[in-house]
């Protein structure tokens, strides 16, 4: 009886190990904030991982910073380190809207696609080196009346082509039948930025949004998304844009659309998540066969998916949103959950995970899942980006099944130092930083001027500068990277 006693004790334990201690390191990125802006949510996050040991997150904040009277958004392009700690900054001075960017593993380069705001708006296509020096930069004009030609409204998804060139997924308004309508757009572009065709693919509803796409193994283009009351699936011919096939995967028999749809491509079908635009505690999760019948799922409460990644035996791994936190499971191809990580409550009495934004796979199986900090509370840090790993439980990269057994984490990071305070701002000719760290003053341009290690509290000498606007970023000797925009009077 005691021994019984014991073996259950010990694998309550051993579960509790696999299921808590899979996190091996978190670090948070502080874009800061002062009087002069108005913090909204890190909108967009674009992670990108180049081998095991550099990731790339790209983002564009959603900050009001008040420079010469306007309200501007800018782009910022983060290189990481295998432990997470930013080890370079690229931040670029466009003021812009519909953001995305997407590396080329092959090439070593990445490329960022954005509209460019001002009085004239304009696509830009723009393709940086790792080391952020800028390649190329290609601005093309939107145009007035809609047309093929024209260049689209919003952008959705970014997806690299085995040539160095790219796949835009977006949308674009048209009127058809004296309707408005929006039809996705789907184009393809070159290694130096030529676009080879552009398509838009016409349907009868008002609303939609091509939210994702893939290169199946048959080289077709999935282009996936949602129209009206449908979720649907594209086969597009990458060699001229042609639709091979539309397939309607999802109909909401409540007549409304959808939200976070994510459609992947299994080897024997198709998988198939959405929220429902009225009723979101509604959501579609089922599995089908390349046939469209329906293996399993249907209409389950309070759950969808976020990301789907598959495995060689068809199980998946899932980063999924319920009502109270983020999870990452593992099913099989039967939906029976194997493993499950909360992302968000996985260490007590501390400053939390909150709103998932991407996920990145190494190559040694691991994974990098990136989103936004939230307080015990509730309440949203804004400026604050959180990443972390996530140990080898089976993904495509590295098989294991079923994953069990525990991971260390000895190594975990968890940064809680204090806010950088800088002072004072605006300055004359010499500025104090609160913490200890190499510390960079860079102009609008991105061009660094100053750089040098600074003690808490130490003068900064920043001699004879012109006046106006500057990013002061700072590395901390904790490993925490601050950028912080300060004014010379």
């Amino acid at each position: 009886m005691m021994r019984k006693l014991i073996l259950a004790i010990c694998t309550l334990f051993w579960v509790q190990i696999a299921f808590t201690q899979s996190v091996v390191w978190e670090t948070r990125f502080d874009f800061g904030a002062s009087p002069n802006e108005v913090n909204a949510n890190d909108e967009f996050l674009d992670l990108s991982v180049l081998d095991t040991s550099i990731f790339f997150s790209s983002s564009r904040p959603t900050r009001h910073i008040i420079f010469y009277g306007d309200a501007k958004y800018k782009p910022v392009v983060l290189k990481h380190n295998n432990r997470g700690i930013v080890i370079d900054t690229f931040v670029y001075f466009d003021t812009i809207n519909s953001y995305r960017s997407v590396v080329d593993r092959n090439r070593r380069q990445l490329w960022m696609v954005y509209h460019k705001v001002g009085r004239s708006q304009r696509l830009v296509l723009q393709r940086i080196d790792l080391n952020g020096r800028l390649l190329q930069y290609t601005a093309l004009p939107l145009g007035g009346v809609p047309n093929l030609d024209s260049m689209p409204k919003s952008i959705f998804k970014v997806i690299p082509a085995s040539d160095g060139g790219f796949y835009i997924m977006a949308t674009t308004p048209r009127t058809i039948a004296s309707q408005s309508v929006t039809l996705w757009q789907v184009s393809r572009w070159d290694s130096v930025g030529q676009r080879k065709w552009v398509n838009e693919y016409t349907d009868r509803f008002v609303n939609g949004a091509p939210l994702q796409a893939e290169i199946l193994t048959n080289g077709e283009l999935m282009v996936s998304g949602w129209k009206g009351t449908e979720i649907i699936a594209l086969h597009i011919d990458t060699s001229n844009g042609r639709q091979i096939s539309r397939k309607v995967l999802f109909t909401n028999p409540r007549n409304l659309g959808w939200f976070e749809t994510v459609v992947k491509k299994l080897p024997d079908g198709y998988f198939v998540s959405g929220a429902d635009f009225g009723n979101p505690s509604q959501t579609v999760l089922l599995k089908l066969n390349d046939t469209l019948g329906r293996v399993w799922g249907g209409y389950p409460a309070d759950f969808y998916a976020r990301d789907i990644e598959t495995l060689s035996d068809s199980s998946f791994w899932v980063v999924n949103k319920r009502p109270d936190n983020y999870y990452y499971e593992r099913f099989s191809k039967d939906s029976v959950l194997l493993f499950r990580l909360n992302l968000t409550n996985y260490a007590p009495n501390e400053p939390k995970f909150g709103r998932y934004k991407g996920i990145g796979y190494f190559n040694d199986g691991s994974v990098v899942i990136g989103g936004d900090r939230v307080f015990p509370m509730g309440t949203i840090q804004n400026s604050d980006l959180v990443f972390m790993k996530v140990a080898n439980f089976g993904t495509p990269y590295n098989p294991i099944y079923p994953p069990v057994g525990p991971v260390l984490t000895s190594n975990k990071i968890l940064n809680q130092e204090p806010n950088l305070q800088v002072y004072p701002n605006p300055f004359t000719n010499t500025l104090r930083l609160s913490h200890k760290g190499n510390a960079q003053l860079l102009d609008v341009h991105g061009r660094v001027i100053l750089s040098q290690p600074v003690e808490a509290g130490e003068e900064l000498k920043v001699g004879n500068l012109p006046k106006g606007m500057y990013l002061l970023r700072l590395q901390s000797v904790g490993g925490k990277l601050y950028i912080r925009k300060v004014v010379r009077e």
